[in-house]
Order: structure tokens, then C-alpha cells, then sequence
């Protein structure tokens, strides 16, 4: 994962890192698996118009649910000591693989 926050130091991002991977690894779920699920449900979406016999299964939507929690946690334990969270188009949370 590669957390970018405008304005944090090192150790913020750290900080923030780890908490990502906490909620990660109480779900059961890697990075990978998150964002292959997050790409599983924009295709759905997009590909089938949401059609519910394409419907993908539980498992696809809780690993996107985790991966959208530890981008929330990666960056409010990042910021914690700032006196607001950075806007949304300041910070984020990327998963990079050549595997997805």
C-alpha cells in the first residue's frame, strides 16, 4: 500500500500504514483482495448494470468494506494530532501490484 497525505511527515504516514494493515488483517483480508474486489464491483457496475444474477458474493463486497475502513483509519490515524482531517483530494491510499 502507498499512503500519500499532503503536508504529513514519515512517521505520520507510518502511523497511518499501520493502521490500514490493522483493519486489514482483523478482516481477514489483504490489500490485494480489497482492491481486486473494489475492480470486481466497478465492473459489475459497469459491465452488467448492476444485474443481479451477475451479482458477485458477500466475500467480494466485505474485502472492498475492508479496504474502504483502512483507508478511513489509514488517515485519520495519520492526522491525528492535526487539528482536521486533510480534504479528500489531499490524501490517499493506493494498492500497487503488477498482479491485480
Amino acid at each position: 500500500m502507498v499512503l500519500k497525505v499532503l503536508g504529513a511527515t514519515l512517521a505520520e504516514i507510518a502511523k497511518g500504514l499501520l493502521a490500514a494493515q490493522a483493519v486489514l488483517d482483523q478482516a481477514g483480508v489483504t490489500d490485494i483482495q480489497g482492491a481486486r474486489a473494489e475492480f470486481d464491483l466497478e465492473g459489475w457496475d459497469v459491465a452488467y448494470d448492476m444485474d443481479e444474477k451477475r451479482r458477485p458474493g458477500a466475500d467480494v463486497f466485505d474485502a472492498a468494506a475492508a479496504l474502504d475502513r483502512a483507508r478511513g483509519a489509514a488517515v485519520a490515524a495519520c492526522c491525528a494530532e492535526w487539528a482536521a482531517l486533510p480534504d479528500v483530494q489531499d490524501w490517499s491510499l493506493d494498492v500497487i501490484s503488477s498482479h491485480l
